[in-house]
């Protein structure tokens, strides 16, 4: 499983042309990030990926932002685990929930949780959490032993580290830096044979 991750700050040229080629590619899943956008610039944008999600038949999350999910019926949303406590009760509506975790204690008090993926990182060094040591592959495997959620990793994973990912026990990998600034996102699936 390959769900690509927005961050349009790291995108050199246009972003929606870059998602449309991104979805041509065909991703299982694509997660609008977009931490910093505010709730009218953020829907603006969704309804835009949303459709090209739906014209490629591409599973298409919206991050953290239940209430532009919910204007939308977007029924796929991806959320902190603090704030999937938090809002549990809000949560109800949606048909796939995705939770980022950082420890191996959130992951066992999701597991009687109706969720459908667990994001855990970050597994390798990163640009986006510069000078955080990295949680490693052994972080990893300790999670993937104790969940029966589905595990997918996060966090500098690339062509050169993925099968590690796989190999220790993850049902699949987020990416987000190359995705953005590849200079061929039409193909960028391809190198990920899994």
């Amino acid at each position: 499983m390959i769900v690509f991750v927005t961050s349009r700050n790291l995108c050199k040229d246009d972003f929606l042309n870059r998602i449309e080629k991104l979805c041509s590619s065909n991703p299982d899943i694509l997660i609008l990030r977009e931490k910093d956008m505010d709730f009218g610039s953020y829907l603006f944008l969704a309804k835009k990926v949303k459709d090209i999600c739906k014209k490629y038949e591409i599973s298409f999350y919206i991050n953290s932002k239940i209430d532009v999910a919910k204007k939308l019926g977007i029924k796929n949303i991806q959320i902190g685990f603090d704030d999937f406590l938090k809002y549990k009760r809000s949560l109800e509506d949606f048909e796939n929930i995705i939770v980022s975790i950082h420890s191996l204690d959130e992951v066992k008090t999701l597991q009687n949780e109706n969720i459908k993926y667990i994001i855990a990182g970050h597994i390798f060094e990163t640009a986006c959490k510069k000078g955080l040591e990295p949680r490693g592959l052994e972080f990893l495997k300790e999670l993937c032993k104790n969940s029966q959620i589905p595990i997918l990793g996060i966090g500098g994973i690339d062509k050169n580290n993925y099968k590690q990912v796989l190999e220790n026990g993850a049902k699949g990998f987020c990416i987000m830096s190359e995705i953005m600034q590849t200079e061929n996102p039409e193909t960028v699936k391809q190198v990920y044979k899994n």
